[in-house]
């Protein structure tokens, strides 16, 4: 399986000097889009650099945290829940945290999204 991934990445890389690096938008600036498209939500401007936070209101209901990842790890700490715990607690919305790996095999999901478990069980946050 290691060896799969090691040749997508390679093959990933060769388009990527072929095309140009800065022909290709970023994996992340696709999927925050994506997001929005999928939940009828909205881009947040400037990736929450503003005074705006979060990358993708989710619906009416959700403050989600886009992250994307062309490795095979994503390292995830107290310091991203907390950070992202506060602002959507701030727009009284609930945290969500949504993962993308760019190099996963087909067959496997590439997306996945980390809630907390109170909304996981349908209670107030």
């Amino acid at each position: 399986m290691a060896k799969d991934l090691r040749s997508i990445r390679r093959k990933n890389e060769r388009q990527e000097r072929v095309l140009g690096k800065n022909t290709v938008d970023p994996g992340w600036k696709k999927q925050e889009k994506r997001l929005a498209d999928d939940s009828g939500g909205r881009q947040t401007r400037g990736s929450g650099c503003g005074a705006d936070k979060g990358d993708v209101h989710f619906g009416k209901e959700i403050l989600l945290e886009a992250k994307y990842t062309d490795k095979l790890a994503f390292r995830l700490d107290q310091k991203l829940l907390i950070k992202i715990s506060k602002e959507a607690q701030e727009k009284g919305l609930t945290p969500a945290l949504a993962i993308e790996f760019g190099q996963m095999p087909l067959g496997t999901h590439r997306d996945w999204v980390m809630v907390p478990k109170s909304v996981l069980l349908d209670k107030t946050v």
